[in-house]
């Protein structure tokens, strides 16, 4: 389960999804998907990126907004979808 994977409630998912957060998902027969590349594709999107001046070898971390790339995320997966899925 996604809940498993993530360490988090079931409920949080489903507000995730109620408020158009979180990784896309298919709902078949009443029963929510999510498809392990999409799974995946939002946690890259929401990788914090560490950046690095040259000087000091030190430097601010770039946090990357996971609401605000999923879109472009979604955008590359485009086509039909993998058949490994995980369940809410």
């Amino acid at each position: 389960m996604l809940a498993d994977r993530w360490v988090c409630s079931v409920a949080r998912l489903q507000r995730w999804r109620t408020v158009g957060e979180g990784p896309q998902y298919l709902k078949i027969v009443g029963k929510v998907l999510y498809r392990l590349k999409d799974i995946e594709a939002y946690e890259e999107a929401c990788l914090i990126r560490k950046v690095f001046s040259e000087r000091t070898h030190r430097g601010p971390e770039q946090v990357v907004n996971c609401s605000n790339d999923l879109e472009s995320v979604r955008n590359s997966l485009g086509g039909p979808g993998d058949t490994k899925s995980q369940t809410a």
